[in-house]
């Protein structure tokens, strides 16, 4: 059964309590055909994100942790909220994880850099229920680290390489409970170990998911979906600033994953069967010669420094990340998503990083980011958008609020929990 659906009228209802009142014209730009296919339900998106109502982010924050006052951040990494108004804040600078109170203080110290038990080397995935369980992912050690909520170390379990399916390494985990995990790999292609190739070529790897037992073993068969990839050329392998950047979220009851190549989100239980698909049409973005000579400048200046000292491997590299064998003819669609308690779905829109050195150790993902999302209700439906303010990254969100990181004028970072306002205003 198919049905058409006035998404502007179910966003109009988070501002006006009542009944559907006749919305702006440009939020009816935006139409949803829901349906079936073998039962599971679909959810088909057209028109454009930039006719949604726009939620704004207060400029007071609720919450904030300087990063050059004590305890000092020196580059955050993992933050989850923690009950209603706390923070878990991991940095990954100094290898600390921190809980903090709703007014800012700290709770206590979880955990301090080492391989020991409770130790930490490089978080990749921190979360906690809704009774405040932790759980961290170091993909450093390959082991979850299970803590009660008063900080008392519960458990560690060891995620093996291969855990996700033959020729796999984790890369992030999360307690799907007392006895289950979920581990998000990725699989090494072939083409890892051969030669350098010139012309370049992509190499492709595909993203894993799997369900792992109480001693960490599988309990359902891993599944796959497209990853990122890296280019191999004459002079070596690198990352590709064009490269789609896979992704997994989890909540209480629902799993969320993605290519990124095309906007295509696929929700499923915590027993891996797939309940939703949300697809937006006409999404991508052409990647045109003029669209890339824009690129390329601002990339070619980023290498300035290998430029200095050896400029024959900065113009070779950038010839071989602009090769046309390896450019694809257009942009990813998705940067990342995220799920919150509610079942809404956050959605970041992708884009290049303009800093190939950002590009090339995979810091893009947090820096180099597109600061446009936009917000999906749980049954796939559009609600609004977002825009972030300058040099800021999402990192969680709570109910009406959502924990961000900012980098001022001297590259100090900062913690800090912003609520969100609801604007019946398109942009």
């Amino acid at each position: 059964m198919r049905q058409l659906v006035c998404v502007a009228c179910s966003s109009i209802l988070l501002v006006v309590v009542g009944g559907c009142q006749e919305p702006p014209r440009e939020v009816r730009e935006i139409s949803v055909i829901d349906g079936d296919s073998l039962g599971i339900s679909t959810v088909t998106i057209s028109g454009s994100v930039n006719s949604l109502p726009v939620w704004s982010l207060a400029e007071t924050p609720l919450l904030e942790i300087s990063g050059d006052a004590e305890p000092f951040l020196g580059r955050v990494g993992q933050v989850a909220f923690l009950g209603d108004d706390g923070l878990l804040i991991d940095d990954a600078q100094s290898a600390q994880l921190r809980a903090f109170a709703g007014d800012g203080t700290v709770l206590r110290l979880l955990a301090g850099p080492g391989d020991g038990p409770g130790e930490i080397r490089a978080l990749s995935q921190l979360s906690s229920t809704s009774g405040d369980t932790i759980y961290s992912f170091d993909v450093r050690q390959e082991r979850i680290t299970v803590f009660a909520p008063d900080g008392t170390l519960l458990t560690t379990i060891p995620i093996r390489p291969g855990s996700a399916g033959p020729g796999t390494f984790a890369r992030r985990a999360w307690g799907l409970g007392s006895d289950r995990y979920l581990v998000q790999g990725e699989a090494l292609a072939t083409e890892d170990s051969g030669p350098y190739s010139d012309p370049p070529q992509r190499v492709v790897r595909d993203e894993v998911i799997g369900l792992l037992g109480e001693e960490g073993t599988e309990v359902h068969s891993p599944l796959r979906f497209p990853g990122s990839y890296k280019v191999r050329h004459a002079g070596g392998s690198a990352g590709s600033p064009f490269s789609n950047l896979p992704f997994v979220a989890v909540n209480a009851d629902r799993i969320l994953h993605g290519s990124g190549l095309s906007y295509e989100l696929v929700v499923r239980d915590l027993d891996l069967q797939p309940t939703l698909v949300i697809r937006w049409a006409d999404w991508l973005e052409p990647l045109t010669a003029a669209r890339l000579e824009d690129l390329r400048a601002p990339m070619a200046a980023s290498l300035h420094e290998l430029r200095a000292i050896a400029p024959e491997r900065a113009d070779g590299l950038m010839d071989a990340l602009f090769h046309p064998a390896v450019v694809p003819e257009a942009l990813p669609a998705l940067g990342t998503a995220l799920l919150d308690e509610n079942g809404r779905i956050w959605v970041q829109r992708f884009r290049p990083s303009e800093d190939l050195r950002f590009a090339l150790t995979g810091s893009h993902h947090q820096w180099q980011q597109e600061d446009l999302w936009h917000v999906l209700d749980a049954d796939g439906h559009p609600l609004a958008q977002i825009q972030l303010p300058p040099n800021t990254r999402l990192l969680a969100v709570r109910h009406d609020r959502v924990a961000v990181v900012t980098r001022d004028q001297v590259d100090v970072e900062h913690v800090r929990v912003l609520a969100i306002g609801v604007d019946s205003t398109a942009r």
